[in-house]
């Protein structure tokens, strides 16, 4: 059996699969286990604390989705039913050209390792009979026996943030219910950013009168987002889904432009404050978590996992070494030309044959000089949408971009350009504040004719407009 529930933003989906796996231990097996699962480890953690409080975590094992498909799935059934055999996963970056990809992933495979991009697809590769690795009726009676394995070994799966799922995933967990196994599924078709289509596709493919799937009433109440927020957010719904708030609290929302006396001092308050500083694209007066950490090259990575001082030591670990080494030479020494931090890091592990052997000098030295580049940056460090999924704030500084003046403004959009990416990450945005959402203007990154589209709009609104940085210090 396979149940779906839709919920909106705040509208405490965490809080309610916890209440549902409580009200599953009444009825469950003693002798199967119980899955609770999400996306992240952050969402992981709020799951098992929400357990806590009922005292029935001890009875739910809680993980990632990742994680449980490798260690119930991947790990124990690939080599019987594909002949694959994986005992490790990588999380390493792939190179962006399809053949050097491919390459990769073709030689971790050999080495029996499954990268993380790949868990979805095997996982489905190993539970569908359908598939096309499974055409005879001997490889569709492995895939049988593990279906009914895992039936007599699980009682039910709950999972948390469904929306994050791609086709694959979803595919997989419909097997399994589909097989005997209780599966319940919550999350926001809306919050789909990595994978746009995928949750909404399948409910509106198994929505039919057929279908064995159960749709729960969707929850279309927020805790979280004030009256005044979802005006805006609730025109990025899809029909049936807008939400009201649970007590109708009204909230306040304003604009501000880069150039307003004491803006800065604003943006910097609230990100020492502890509020969400939110822009969707990254330009040369915003840095964010992501684009702060250095991620080292995939031919210089190859090139140091081959280094002579590596000895037996896990790859990746013996990479990272190099790279705090390398942080640590470039802060230990900052007015010296990155150039002599690079050249005392290979020395120290020998490095000089094996990146000449890979043309990777010339990329070390680049990838010191951004690494110090970034050291030195004087611009705020605030949020990417996909980073804010999950968070919330009483206060939340949102960013605005040429990409989005379309559909905040919601003119007449094509069909082909309605709930695509953008569509969906600037509906996270919208729905990250608890009190006070502020839309920033900067003149430096909205070009001329949309920053008035976008003054016009929030007149029509009559959006409050903050004369003064200084007068959000008090909210502070």
């Amino acid at each position: 059996m396979i149940t779906v529930q839709i919920a909106g933003a705040g509208a405490g989906k965490t809080f309610g699969l916890a209440s549902k796996i409580s009200q599953r231990l009444t009825v469950s097996e003693p002798y199967k286990t119980v899955y609770a699962l999400t996306y992240t480890n952050s969402a992981r953690d709020k799951i098992e604390s929400e357990l806590s409080k009922s005292h029935n975590e001890m009875n739910v094992k809680v993980e990632t989705v990742h994680s449980f498909l490798l260690s119930e799935i991947i790990f124990p059934y690939s080599s019987y039913v594909l002949g694959d055999k994986y005992s490790s996963v990588s999380f390493e970056t792939l190179p962006t050209e399809a053949a050097f990809k491919n390459a990769r992933i073709k030689k971790l495979k050999e080495n029996g390792v499954i990268h993380v991009d790949n868990v979805y697809m095997v996982s489905k590769h190993i539970l569908d009979r359908n598939n096309a690795k499974n055409r005879d009726s001997y490889a569709k009676s492995k895939v049988d026996f593990v279906c009914n394995l895992l039936k007599d070994l699980i009682c039910s799966i709950f999972i948390d943030e469904v929306q994050d799922l791609d086709e694959d995933c979803f595919k997989v967990f419909h097997i399994l219910g589909m097989a005997g196994i209780y599966v319940y599924m919550i999350g926001d078709p809306k919050q789909a950013i990595k994978y746009p289509s995928s949750f909404i596709d399948y409910i509106e493919e198994n929505n039919k009168g057929k279908s064995d799937v159960v749709f729960e009433e969707i929850n279309n109440i927020s805790r979280r987002v004030p009256t005044s927020s979802l005006l805006f957010s609730n025109s990025l719904c899809y029909s049936g889904q807008e939400q009201t708030n649970h007590e109708n609290y009204e909230g306040s929302v304003h604009y501000i432009y880069d150039d307003t006396h004491g803006f800065d001092i604003a943006i910097e308050h609230a990100l020492v404050n502890g509020k969400l500083v939110i822009i969707n694209q990254k330009n040369d007066f915003y840095d964010t978590q992501r684009e702060k950490e250095n991620h080292i090259p995939y031919t210089l990575a190859r090139a140091i996992e081959c280094g002579p001082k590596r000895n037996n030591r896990d790859p990746q670990l013996y990479i990272n070494s190099v790279y705090l080494d390398l942080m640590d030479r470039i802060n230990a020494n900052p007015t010296c030309p990155t150039k002599s931090a690079v050249n005392y890091v290979v020395g120290v592990h020998e490095l000089a044959p094996i990146l000449r052997s890979f043309n990777a000098f010339g990329i070390f030295y680049e990838f010191a000089e951004k690494c110090a580049n970034n050291n030195k940056s004087s611009k705020h460090v605030v949020k990417s949408i996909e980073a804010v999924k999950g968070l919330d704030s009483d206060i939340v500084f949102l960013i605005l971009s040429d990409s989005f003046c379309l559909y905040l403004r919601g003119d007449e959009i094509a069909e082909r350009k309605r709930f695509n990416k953008e569509w969906k990450k600037l509906y996270v945005a919208l729905t990250r504040s608890k009190d006070k959402l502020i839309f920033v203007l900067d003149k430096r990154v909205i070009n001329a004719e949309n920053l008035q589209l976008y003054e016009e709009f929030f007149a029509s609104k009559s959006v409050s407009f903050i004369h003064d940085g200084n007068e959000c210090l008090e909210w502070f």
